[in-house]
């Protein structure tokens, strides 16, 4: 995947990076990805109306996984 196709820290706070990129034209008609490995920021952007067309994925970390 090209670098400039990939956002990270530092680019701005999460829901509104998304709602940024959903709204390029080259982006019209897509269903865009987010993977996140904080699961309050998921729930962060599921609160959000607009961000419903985001497939969302808990990216491992591991604070979210047992170790067991």
């Amino acid at each position: 995947m090209p670098p400039e196709r990939i956002y990270g820290l530092g680019t701005g706070p999460n829901v509104e990076v998304l709602k940024q990129l959903q709204k390029r034209p080259e982006h019209q008609g897509l269903r865009l990805d987010f993977v996140e490995d904080r699961l309050a920021t998921l729930k962060n952007v599921i609160k959000e109306p607009e961000l419903d067309g985001w497939n969302l994925y808990l990216g491992p970390k591991g604070s979210n996984f047992s170790s067991n």
